[in-house]
Formats: C-alpha cells, sequence, structure tokens
C-alpha cells in the first residue's frame, strides 16, 4: 500500500525546517521526488516567487529569530484574548486611537489592511472615523490636510503672518491688510477665510471698547466730485487740550481732499477746506453743481454760506434738507465723513501716544496720507485716490486668482505628508 504524506511535511521539507528524524523516516524516493517538486506546485500558488521563498528558508534557518517569531505570536494571542474580555475594550481603544491608527499606518503595507484591522478587532469605518476625529499637529486648523485639502497651505499661513505683523500695517483694518496682500500678489482667498485665520492666529486688531451703534441711512454718488461732505471731529492729545479737526471728502472715491486742525471752532476753517477743494479741482468748470453735504452746526454757515453763493455749490443740511445723514452708506459700501473721522482717529490719533496740538497735526499728515493711499475691501481693493483718478471698481478683481489659488491649494495639500503618513 502506497504511503502518503501531509502536504505540511512537503512544505517543511522544501523550506527546510523538517527535523533530521522526520527525514529519515521517508523514502529516499519520496524526499527525491519532493527535491524535483517547484514551488508554485508545492504552495498551490502560480505566483510564488523563489526569491520569496529563499528568505523564508533562511528565517525558518536561523533558530533565534524562529524563537522570537513563536515568542511574538504568543504574546500577540495572549494579548487578542485579553484584549477581547475587557469590559472597558471601546474606551480604551478610543483613548489610545491615536497609537493605533499610526500603527496601522506604519503596517498596513506589510501586513495588509484587512489583516492589521483584524489584528486590533476595529471595523475600516472605526478606522477612518477616528483618522478624521485626530488632530494634525501639522495644521493650524487641527485638520489632516490630505483629507481637508482646503485648508491653506503653510506657505499661505506664513504670508498672512508677515503682512499682519508688519509694522507699516499694524494701524491697519484686517480688510485693508488682506487687500494690500493680494494686490502685492502674495496670497489670495476670501475675505472670510483671512479673518478666520487671523483669529487662528492671534493677530486680530484689537480696537478700543466703545459700543456700537446703528448706521444711519446714508447716500451714495455716481462719480466723484458729486457729493461732498464736511464734518468735524474733536481729539484731546495727553496734555488734554482741545483739537477741532475739520475734513472734506469726497462721497464717491470717500478720499480726504482737504483738511485742517485748529484750537479754535469757528467756521473758517470748514470755509477754507471748501475753497481749496473749490479751487484745486476746476469745480467752478463743472457743468453741474456739486451737492455739498453738512451738518447743521455753525462750524458750517458764515463764511462757507458766502462763499456758496457765488459758487456752483449746493449746500444740503444732513436730516433737514434731506433724511440721509452725513453719512456714505449702501449695501456695498457703509462708510463716509463720519467713517473717516472715526478710521482716522482709531486708526491713527488714538494709538500713537500724542502729546500736544503740534505732534496731533503732525500725524494727521501722515494719517490722511496713508488713509488715501491704502486699499479698502468697500472699494473693491482699490484706493480711495485711486478710484478719485478714475479707476473703475470691480468686485471681481481677485476672483481669478482666488479661484487658482484653491486649486493650487488642493493639489499641494494633497501631497502634503504630516507624521500620520510617512
Amino acid at each position: 500500500m502506497k504511503r502518503t504524506y501531509h502536504t505540511n511535511l512537503l512544505i517543511k521539507y522544501k523550506l527546510g525546517a523538517l527535523d533530521i528524524d522526520t527525514i529519515n523516516k521517508i523514502p529516499n524516493s519520496t524526499l527525491y521526488n519532493w527535491k524535483q517538486k517547484g514551488f508554485s506546485h508545492v504552495f498551490g500558488l502560480p505566483d510564488v516567487n523563489d526569491s520569496e521563498i529563499e528568505i523564508m528558508r533562511a528565517f525558518l534557518s536561523k533558530k533565534k529569530l524562529m524563537n522570537a517569531a513563536k515568542a511574538l505570536y504568543y504574546i500577540f494571542t495572549v494579548y487578542q484574548s485579553f484584549i477581547c474580555k475587557l469590559n472597558n475594550q471601546k474606551k480604551l481603544f478610543y483613548e489610545t486611537k491615536e497609537l493605533i491608527t499610526d500603527t496601522i499606518d506604519r503596517t498596513k503595507g506589510i501586513l495588509g489592511f484587512d489583516k492589521v484591522l483584524k489584528a486590533f478587532n476595529i471595523t475600516s469605518q472605526t478606522y477612518y472615523y477616528w483618522k478624521n476625529k485626530i488632530k494634525c499637529t501639522d495644521s493650524l486648523l487641527s485638520l489632516c490636510k490630505i483629507r481637508h485639502p482646503l485648508q491653506l497651505t503653510n506657505k499661505e499661513i506664513s504670508s498672512i503672518k508677515q503682512y499682519l505683523t508688519k509694522e507699516q500695517f499694524l494701524n491697519w483694518s484686517l480688510s485693508s491688510v488682506y487687500c494690500q496682500m493680494m494686490r502685492d500678489k502674495v496670497a489670495f482667498m476670501c475675505i472670510v477665510t483671512f479673518y478666520k485665520y487671523a483669529k487662528l492666529l492671534n493677530l486680530t486688531r484689537q480696537k478700543p471698547h466703545h459700543r456700537k451703534k446703528k448706521h444711519k441711512i446714508g447716500i451714495r454718488a455716481e462719480k466723484t466730485l458729486q457729493i461732498l461732505h464736511a464734518d468735524l471731529t474733536i481729539f484731546r492729545p495727553l496734555d488734554n487740550t482741545k483739537v477741532y479737526i475739520y475734513f472734506i471728502a469726497d462721497n464717491f472715491s470717500r478720499k480726504i481732499l482737504a483738511w485742517k486742525a485748529s484750537l479754535e471752532y469757528s467756521a473758517k476753517y470748514t470755509f477754507e477746506n471748501l475753497q481749496e477743494v473749490y479751487e484745486k479741482h476746476k469745480i467752478y468748470s463743472a457743468k453741474n453743481n456739486v451737492d455739498f453735504m453738512v451738518d447743521d452746526g455753525s462750524e458750517n454757515k458764515a463764511e462757507v454760506d458766502t462763499f456758496i453763493e457765488n459758487s456752483k455749490i449746493n449746500k444740503v443740511i444732513a436730516q433737514k434738507d434731506v433724511i440721509f445723514s452725513n453719512n456714505i452708506t449702501c449695501p456695498e459700501l457703509v462708510s463716509g465723513i463720519e467713517a473717516v473721522n472715526k478710521r482716522i482717529k482709531y486708526d491713527f490719533l488714538f494709538p500713537a501716544e500724542i502729546q500736544n496740538f503740534d505732534q496731533t497735526v503732525k500725524q494727521l499728515e501722515k494719517a490722511v496720507t496713508e488713509y488715501n493711499n491704502k486699499p479698502y475691501l468697500p472699494l473693491h481693493g482699490l484706493t480711495p485716490s485711486e478710484v478719485f483718478e478714475g479707476k473703475i471698481l470691480d468686485k471681481t478683481m481677485f476672483s481669478k486668482q482666488i479661484a487658482e489659488a484653491k486649486q493650487q491649494r488642493i493639489t499641494e495639500n494633497r501631497k502634503f505628508r504630516c507624521i500620520n503618513h510617512k
């Protein structure tokens, strides 16, 4: 009767792991036939690689490696049975989810994703849920850049930080810094995203606490030098003197066209401002009269009324001759002469330690120039001077660059490899 042998004996013989006593019990003819058989025939797989079998044979021939592998297998078996019996298994796994997902990422390419999941007794859904919940230390949002590729790149974040910490922009509003950054073609994104990251970087502008008031309805011009606004504001330097600041601004462009500072309250300063604007911009040769909106204060009477009588200017008293306030507001553009006063005071005067009247005048010279030449979001990224000089307001000025930056951001973030993907 022909003797048959278990396939495991054949495999162990081919791998060189069969002990000598067992080999002596097997006929030489059988051993010879076994030697002639290829590895694919023995294992029943057509794609068995000879080099891989040689590695397996070498591994099995090393007694220390074999003993270590057996020990690891026994430990793993005990570990699995121990973990499965824990009452708080889910809690333990959840508390160590970062370690588990990291281990799975490191070993799934070697053992296979399904086998590694089985070893930890978790499902693929649990694994991906944990991955999305794990905070990524390489992201300001603590989100995986690969799974959340729309978040800003490190380079874009660095650009925001650079612009918000530049000394020349420290007194600018966030929206103006945002516009300047895009005008310089450094980085492109929507304003909401810029605000979000400015807050995350703790670089938002700290304004003095003041009660927000409801904006009154304003009026909006269709072109430059169609409506002018005059207003007066008071500023007190550290010596507590009362400085009266007189402004005239263009409604359409928001540009400050003239200003005066004085220690006295008088209509002559409004008159001097108006006369300067009238002559400098040749309003006397305009086809249509210019509306000059003012409050019903004495600083807008006397010499002012006398000058207006013989000029191409219509004096309009806010909330008396018209229902509008002396402001420039509409759904898209929400600041005017009152907002000009506020910006000059809060952005340039209050932050500086101004001692007296002379320093106030010096600071105002700098402030008005900078105000007129910095970009504003309500002007869609243009400066008051640019709009006054004829540049057309364009809502879509940066739309193309923002869309392109979004696609580049997705591509770059998907290539990023943080510590969880290395």
